[in-house]
């Protein structure tokens, strides 16, 4: 079975749908945070008898912590969308932007866990010595100014026996 990486939940769902039409005999399935439990399940399933192989299209929701029975395949584009604060717009906004080795390690881990794995990048590996080694936390990233609201805001209800 293969798994492929893709940026974002439109491209996951616009691949599977391709592929669908194109591969018959292959199970397609896509696996993004905007699925329903349900929807998510069929990544995890057993690739049924009557399928050939079983096709998970992903974004990096499936990047960590995720094992997925029978995957020999990994196909990292090395880009996802990623959360960035942009000064000009003083706003926090998701953009397209290429992994880290970190992650295009994790991506890579997700073959051979249950069985003999390959992972194929569509980038060199002079492409991957480039990428950062790690990502920056999400809080050096993104504008935490929600965040801090919600917690002062949080210990401004405690009761006074709490402190």
């Amino acid at each position: 079975d293969i798994i492929v990486f893709r940026t974002q939940a439109d491209e996951v769902e616009r691949a599977a749908k391709e592929l669908r039409g194109s591969l018959p005999d292959c199970l397609c399935v896509p696996l993004h945070g905007a699925l329903d439990k349900d929807e998510q399940r069929e990544a995890f399933a057993p690739t049924p008898k009557n399928y050939r192989r079983k096709i998970v299209i992903a974004t990096n929701v499936a990047e960590t912590s995720v094992t997925i029975d029978g995957i020999g395949v990994v196909i990292d584009s090395g880009m996802s969308k990623q959360a960035r604060y942009d000064p000009a717009k003083d706003a926090t906004v998701l953009r397209v932007g290429l992994i880290a080795q970190s992650s295009a390690k994790q991506r890579a881990g997700r073959a051979g866990r249950t069985a003999p794995g390959e992972c194929y990048r569509l980038y060199s590996e002079e492409e991957f010595a480039e990428l950062e080694r790690d990502q920056p936390a999400e809080l050096l990233r993104t504008d935490a100014t929600a965040a801090i609201l919600m917690v002062l805001q949080q210990i401004q209800r405690q009761p006074e026996w709490i402190s």
